[in-house]
């Protein structure tokens, strides 16, 4: 391989945070692992996540550097002959469409997996080719700036986000199992800024499957304590539990049963609103041999008012 595509590789990959350690010896032509040497998938999966991708994509690459060497090296040319006969700007949207198709395959695979980090998984592999495009058709220029790098990112954190959106009235109910999809949702939605967004499209979502005469009472309070517990990983303001809340709420005040299903779970050591209750965030905190004990002072010190955006 051309050991200035390698230098420009290198480059790109770690200035994207995604480099490959020892992608440079394939200018040499040498595989860099043995079979005694290759971590098993089960040792790349107790490993960091993103580290384990790049063990990946590097065992593939080592596994054959003269073959991966060859298509770089042609792919590298291709690149600059379309920067020589200038007309990268038009083959920029197909290379951009290419990129999407990418992006959002791997994001449909992510798809129910909520029991594992997706994100930063996705984030390295993304980088990786979105950065190697950049560095190839840069190669040589010192005034055009990296552009597809950006795309990318851009197109699965929207992607990604849509999906666990998507999905997040399911996540709940999978909840506490869920938790890592709750987390990989909180940084694409802050990064989004569509935190309000998510919280109409949950309340939707609620409004179409679960407040309805085919629920039952004690399956609607069940869901409501999961929402609640989610939420507050979700937003801890509870600006976005206001949002959802308000419609259950409502709902429940028509149900002719719903004191009579609180009290029952209240009192029931089995039922999940006692165990919230009983772990400090309600006000039950023992049911011991003298009855029920209640916290004197479970008002919260720290309270401050709801943002004007719950209102809405």
């Amino acid at each position: 391989m051309d050991p200035g595509v390698v230098a420009q590789l290198q480059k790109a990959h770690r200035d994207a945070g995604a480099a490959v350690v020892g992608f440079g010896d394939l200018a040499a032509g040498q595989s860099l692992v043995s079979d005694d040497d290759t971590e098993s998938d089960d040792a790349l999966a107790n490993s960091d996540p993103a580290q384990s991708e790049r063990d990946r994509l590097f065992a593939r690459v080592a596994s054959d550097p003269r073959q991966i060497g060859l298509f770089i090296n042609d792919f590298a040319g291709g690149c600059r002959l379309l920067v020589i006969l200038r007309i990268v700007s038009y083959a920029s949207r197909s290379l951009s469409g290419a990129v999407d198709r990418l992006v959002d395959a791997n994001v449909q695979k992510q798809a129910t997996r909520w029991d594992t980090p997706c994100l930063d998984r996705l984030l390295t592999r993304v980088r990786l080719v979105a950065a190697t495009l950049d560095a190839l058709l840069l190669y040589g220029s010192t005034a055009a700036q990296p552009f597809f790098l950006g795309h990318a990112e851009t197109r699965l954190f929207a992607k990604f986000s849509e999906l666990r959106v998507s999905e997040l009235f399911s996540i709940i109910i999978d909840y506490p199992d869920s938790r890592q999809a709750i987390a990989d949702l909180r940084t694409c939605v802050v990064r989004q800024r569509s935190m309000r967004q998510m919280a109409h499209s949950l309340r939707n979502a609620i409004q179409q499957r679960l407040l309805h005469p085919g629920a039952t009472t004690s399956d609607i309070l069940t869901q409501y304590i999961s929402a609640i517990r989610c939420l507050r990983l979700l937003d801890p303001s509870s600006t976005v539990l206001e949002i959802v809340a308000r419609p259950i709420r409502s709902y429940l005040r028509s149900r002719e049963d719903t004191v009579s299903c609180i009290v029952q779970d209240m009192v029931s050591e089995e039922s999940e609103l006692f165990e919230d209750l009983a772990s400090g965030h309600g006000v039950i905190m023992d049911n011991g041999a003298e009855g029920i004990v209640y916290d004197e002072d479970y008002a919260d010190k720290n309270w401050e008012p709801l943002p004007i955006e719950a209102k809405t």
